[in-house]
């Protein structure tokens, strides 16, 4: 059976896709290239045809945003979930 840690594993992993879909495009595919697919700055630039410091300001966007949006989660979610 299922513990109450892996229903609010469950949820915390809902709250954090949805915040992540609120993302504009961009930011989005650069956060998850990064945070999902364990890719270096470098490489999304190589991919994206983009600058490394165009890379970096969506990074930056896109944690500032969800920290925002998720506040004390935030924390949360990057040690359980994104181990």
């Amino acid at each position: 059976s299922r513990g109450l840690g892996d229903v609010y594993k469950r949820q915390l992993r809902r709250k954090l896709s949805d915040a992540i879909n609120e993302l504009p495009d961009k930011c989005r595919m650069v956060f998850k290239l990064s945070y999902l697919h364990d890719m270096k700055n470098k490489e999304i630039a190589d991919i994206l045809g983009v600058s490394l410091r165009t890379v970096e300001a969506h990074m930056y966007k896109a944690l500032k945003f969800l920290r925002n949006r998720l506040g004390h989660l935030w924390f949360i979610l990057l040690l359980f979930l994104l181990e």
